[in-house]
């Protein structure tokens, strides 16, 4: 009788979702996160592996495109990202975070709306979500 192998995919984390980049304050604080989601003071959208520990990853790239499938913004990433952080959230893993500033292609802001991100990970891997944007 062979044994049953169990590998764990890592997941990616986005927060704040929805964003809400004109704020300058975090729900968190109010508790109210559920609700309305969270506002974050330090003007990036994270993407944060967990369960890296199963699964290692090192370099890729993030693909932004809206709802109509127009390409928003391509971004090359490598582990661990260096991104000036005015308020870093000191619970942040930023060795396992890649960041976005939610600027196009062009390095405009990008308007209110749904978009949906593909990270493709060096080595096959993909992860994929939705992500919302209130200016």
């Amino acid at each position: 009788m062979s044994a049953v192998t169990t590998v764990l995919q890592a997941e990616v984390k986005v927060f704040p979702n929805p964003w809400i980049p004109e704020s300058g304050q975090s729900l968190a604080s109010t508790g109210d996160t559920k609700k309305h989601g969270s506002l974050d003071a330090d003007g990036w959208i994270k993407f944060e592996f967990i369960d890296y520990a199963t699964e290692p990853v090192s370099s890729g790239e993030l693909v932004i495109y809206d709802v109509l499938g127009n390409l928003i913004r391509r971004k090359a990433w490598t582990l661990p990202e260096y991104v000036p952080l005015p308020n870093t959230n000191t619970t942040e893993d930023r060795d396992h975070t890649i960041h976005w500033d939610g600027k196009d292609n062009g390095y405009n802001f990008v308007p209110s709306g749904v978009y949906i991100w593909i990270i493709y990970v060096d080595g096959g891997k993909k992860y994929k979500g939705k992500l919302v944007i209130i200016r």
